[in-house]
């Protein structure tokens, strides 16, 4: 494993490997990528083990986790480019909220709900929880009600 502050190391897959990750990344099933990746599996059984083998191959796992994890960085570090303007254009609406500006505000709301800004939403959740246990079967001679837990 390396540090935080250094970036994962690209790992070496084949053309075919390389291609997986690809189309797993694209949105692709398993067995899809499978295919797109190039392979030719005589059955669909085969496909589907093949393609479960791959997929927990250790080296496509690895890149998968590195390409993910730079993906959410890339997405996060747009989202926060977002911010300050949604900031500003949320002061400009709560100082002049119309009808027409509830779109706009909805949007900059959801722009700083994805960039962690979301306030704590909190559930009161009242009742009573009643726990029965049941004993089905006792093989000892003793009664189910008298079985110990």
């Amino acid at each position: 494993m390396s540090d935080r502050g250094e970036e994962e190391k690209e790992v070496k897959l084949s053309i075919k490997h390389e291609r997986f990750v690809n189309a797993l990344l694209s949105g692709m099933s398993r067995s899809d990528a499978y295919l797109e990746a190039g392979y030719h599996p005589p059955s669909k059984n085969a496909l589907w083990v093949g393609a479960s083998r791959l997929y927990r191959n250790i080296k496509v796992q690895k890149e998968l986790q590195r390409r993910r994890k730079a993906m959410e960085e890339e997405y996060r570090e747009r989202m926060f480019d977002d911010v300050g303007e949604a900031l500003d254009v949320r002061k400009l609406l709560l100082k002049s909220a119309t009808r027409e500006h509830s779109v706009r505000m909805a949007a900059v709301r959801d722009i700083l709900d994805r960039a962690g800004f979301k306030p704590k939403e909190e559930t009161d959740v009242g009742g009573t929880i009643k726990i029965i246990h049941e004993f089905v079967g006792a093989t000892d001679g003793r009664s189910d009600d008298t079985l110990e837990t």
